[in-house]
C-alpha cells in the first residue's frame, strides 16, 4: 500500500511539472554526488528519492529497495536544513520505516569566486530500530564549473556514535555536460579508499532533467571492485514549493 502510494505521488509531480513557473531551486544534476548548491533563503523544496541495490545478481530475489522524503529549507542563502524520513523494503517483504535524518549545509563563498567552490556538510541519522546506533556523516564538497561542463568531488567521513567504532572515509564524484539548462548527462562515482579486497568502487551514467518548478535525476552504478553491488539504480524528484 505504501509503495503504491508513492508512486501515485511521482505520477503527480510530473504531472504538476507541466504547470509550474520556472525555478531551478537546489536542483541535483548528479544523484550520489552533491553540487555547490544550497536552497535559496525562505525557499523550500520536496524531494523524493527511489533506490534499487543488487548485491550479488546470481541472487536476484535478495535485492533491496530505498525510498526517502525529504523537506529542505533555506535559512540563509548560503546556509539550509533538511529532514528526512527514511523507508526500506527486504526480500519482497513491505516497506517499513526505516528512521529519519537531519542535515544541514553552508556554502563558504560566492560561486566561482575562487578555483573551488568549497562547501560544508553535516548529516545525523537516527535508525528507526532502537538498538541500531546513530550515525553521524560530514562532507567537504568541492565542486568547479567551466561553462556548461561541471564537476564536483565529495569526501565523505563518517561515523557511528559510541565507544569502539572506526571511522569510515569514502568519495562520491561526478562530471557532466549540460546541453540546454533544462537537460544534462553525467558520470559518477563512489567508493571507498580502501585497496586489494576491502575496495569498494562502482561507476556509471547520471541525467537529468528539469521543467519548471520540478526537477528529476537519475543514475545507474556498476561494480568496479569485487566487493561492489552488482548494480545500483537511485533517482531523485524535486519540487519547488
Amino acid at each position: 500500500m505504501f509503495a503504491k502510494r508513492l508512486t501515485t505521488f511521482t505520477l503527480v509531480a510530473i504531472l504538476v511539472a507541466l504547470c509550474c513557473t520556472p525555478s531551478m531551486a537546489d536542483r541535483r544534476q548528479f544523484v550520489w554526488t552533491y553540487q555547490y548548491h544550497t536552497m535559496p533563503a525562505g525557499g523550500a523544496e520536496l524531494e523524493h528519492y527511489f533506490g534499487y541495490k543488487l548485491s550479488d545478481k546470481d541472487f536476484p530475489e535478495k535485492g533491496s529497495f530505498s525510498q526517502q522524503i525529504e523537506i529542505e529549507l533555506g535559512l540563509t542563502n548560503r546556509w539550509d536544513i533538511s529532514i528526512y524520513q527514511m523507508f526500506s523494503q527486504e526480500n519482497g517483504s513491505d516497506f517499513e520505516y526505516d528512521g529519519l535524518k537531519l542535515r544541514t549545509r553552508y556554502r563558504l563563498f560566492e560561486s566561482g569566486q575562487y578555483f573551488v567552490d568549497p562547501l560544508l556538510y553535516l548529516e545525523v541519522k537516527r535508525p528507526a530500530e532502537h538498538t541500531s546506533k546513530t550515525v553521524v556523516e560530514g562532507k567537504l564538497i568541492l565542486a568547479r564549473d567551466f561553462n556548461r561542463f561541471f564537476s564536483a568531488f565529495n569526501l565523505v567521513v563518517e561515523r557511528e556514535l559510541g565507544t569502539g567504532f572506526e571511522t569510515e572515509w569514502k568519495y562520491d564524484v561526478g562530471v557532466g555536460y549540460e546541453f540546454i539548462p533544462a537537460f544534462s548527462i553525467g558520470l559518477e562515482s563512489k567508493g571507498n579508499f580502501e585497496s586489494g579486497v576491502d575496495g569498494i568502487q562502482s561507476f556509471g551514467p547520471t541525467v537529468s532533467y528539469a521543467k519548471g518548478s520540478v526537477w528529476f535525476s537519475t543514475g545507474i552504478l556498476f561494480p568496479t571492485t569485487v566487493k561492489a553491488s552488482d548494480f545500483e539504480l537511485r533517482y531523485i524528484l524535486g519540487i519547488y514549493l
